[in-house]
């Protein structure tokens, strides 16, 4: 009897040693949960900061892309009304020159050529033809201005004679 009593404290001191153990254990992995929660807690946060901030910056960027491709509209717009002032100017170009004497429209024609050459300076010492520095006030004045004026009106404005001189050799 005594010898089982011995037996049964041996095992109920190792039982208690295995429940202390267990308990240690136990204390030991319910920090190391605590902690990984703690963790994860953060790391949820952090986690829905990022994809607040991936959602404001999606947004910024489809904003500054309309805004781009407004831009590209307007510039589309743009350039389509420097095309048409373009083909309006040429055209009114080729309208001049075929009332114009044929002499005086090839002058004109190299007089852009001999001004480069020459190293004249625009606004300076050129300023191109009468008509291109007249504006008139009123338009119904135009046919009266070039009935008056004729073919003065494609006479050259140069500063000085000697700049004359310079165009005319």
């Amino acid at each position: 009897l005594t010898v089982a009593k011995d037996e049964k404290q041996t095992q109920l001191h190792t039982q208690r040693d295995a429940l202390s153990n267990t308990r240690r254990s136990q204390t030991s992995e319910t920090k190391i949960v605590e902690h990984k929660s703690a963790d994860v807690s953060k790391r949820t946060a952090s986690l829905q900061s990022l994809t607040k901030t991936i959602e404001d910056k999606l947004k910024l960027r489809s904003e500054i892309q309309e805004q781009r491709m407004a831009e590209f509209r307007k510039t589309e717009q743009l350039q389509d009304s420097v095309r048409d002032a373009r083909e309006s100017a040429h055209r009114a170009v080729s309208d001049m020159r075929k009332v114009m004497p044929r002499a005086t429209s090839l002058g004109l024609d190299n007089l852009d050529r001999i001004v480069l050459e020459e190293r004249l300076v625009p606004g300076q010492q050129y300023f191109g033809m009468l008509m291109e520095n007249m504006e008139l006030v009123d338009p119904k004045f135009r046919t009266a201005v070039e009935v008056a004026a004729q073919n003065s009106l494609f006479h050259v404005i140069v500063d000085t004679d000697a700049t004359a001189a310079r165009l005319m050799k």
